[in-house]
């Protein structure tokens, strides 16, 4: 088994348990989505197979901060460390950063392809989407090459004594959680001037917005990352990794939480109605009925959980002009299709624009 190590000491064992917990909460939380989607009665789409993958992809990052501290030494510095323990360090920190980036990499996708679903009606909002997730993933694979490019040759990583040189690491690393930060915030205001041209009062506009940018808690995270990177010695790097690794996890862990978020109103109406309604009626923002009477003149609304069909609508004259203009059903457009069998679970709604044309 090689030589293990006691992760008791406080300082070793708070960052372990703190980093299982929150795994434990983002499978919670996945779970939960999954049953408020069932108990609405929609199929799983492309966001959520993509956060499932994600989430097990967390569950290898989750396995590092076990093996670093318990077979690694990570807490303690180098000289109360076997050197064997050293190389189990270093090689599974290559992993955690290759798993750590697709990961989160994945949960943004995720993320953004739920705001399609709500505001992908709409082109502009489409060609946002793909220009960010663009973005994401070449930060995505900038990751997995720093790992196996940044020392050469790769062995060097964890045995100096093959020779060879590495670039500046620390420096790497800090750009890379530049860009992650950016990231995070093209992809939370994705929805935001959506959100802003709806025709509703402030206070709910705030409300919904709040529900979107949750994800500046992952944000947070990144920019505390980012600053025990700026500390991470790699002449002692069992003993300064050990923050480098908590935050490396538990941001990918709080992303799949955030994005889970706006599914839990759902649980919370079915086990607790009193205590959903009270929300609805001080919050509005995930109300069944804020999306509701939002469109402007010559527009007509309609909650996505109500719809059995939808269609779009013509005027046209039966051959006789006495009559007065006839209402024909032509055929639903494919956005309306596609939000009417997969409807939120938070009434979103879906809006119509009637032409009115005399033939």
């Amino acid at each position: 088994m090689g030589i293990t190590y006691n992760i008791s000491p406080s300082d070793i064992q708070g960052p372990v348990i703190a980093a299982t917990v929150f795994g434990i909460v983002a499978t919670l939380t996945t779970v939960l989505r999954l049953y408020a989607m069932s108990l609405k009665g929609i199929r799983l789409g492309l966001s959520e197979y993509i956060l499932l993958v994600g989430t097990l992809l967390m569950y290898g990052a989750l396995s590092t901060i076990w093996i670093m501290t318990v077979h690694g030494g990570m807490g303690r510095h180098v000289g109360e460390v076997d050197p064997s323990s050293i190389i189990i360090t270093m090689k599974t920190l290559l992993s955690l950063e290759v798993t750590y980036g697709t990961c989160l990499g994945l949960v943004k996708t995720s993320i953004a392809l739920f705001f399609v679903r709500i505001f992908g009606a709409k082109r502009s909002f489409n060609i946002s989407v793909v220009v960010v997730l663009f973005f994401v993933w070449v930060w995505v694979i900038s990751i997995v090459l720093e790992a196996f490019l940044l020392c050469r040759p790769f062995a060097y990583n964890w045995d100096k004594s093959v020779g060879g040189s590495c670039g500046n690491r620390n420096a790497a690393f800090i750009v890379a959680g530049v860009m992650n930060v950016v990231t995070d915030f093209m992809v939370m205001a994705l929805p935001l001037p959506h959100v802003w041209t709806l025709k509703m009062n402030w206070q709910k506009k705030m409300g919904l917005t709040s529900v979107f940018c949750v994800g500046a808690v992952i944000s947070a995270i990144s920019i505390l990352r980012l600053i025990s990177l700026a500390k991470l010695d790699f002449d002692d790097p069992t003993h300064s990794l050990l923050y480098v690794v908590l935050w490396s996890i538990l941001e990918p862990q709080l992303a799949i939480i955030c994005a889970n978020m706006p599914f839990l109103k759902t649980i919370v109406a079915a086990w607790a109605p009193g205590l959903g309604s009270s929300i609805d009626r001080k919050y509005g923002a995930s109300s069944n009925k804020t999306f509701e009477n939002l469109g402007t003149n010559g527009e007509s609304s309609h909650r996505m959980d109500n719809l059995e069909a939808t269609h779009t609508y013509k005027v046209g004259h039966d051959g006789d002009s006495s009559t007065g203009p006839t209402l024909y059903a032509d055929s639903v457009s494919s956005d309306e299709q596609r939000l009417a069998s997969n409807p939120s679970p938070y009434g979103i709604s879906v809006t119509k624009n009637f032409d009115v044309r005399y033939d």
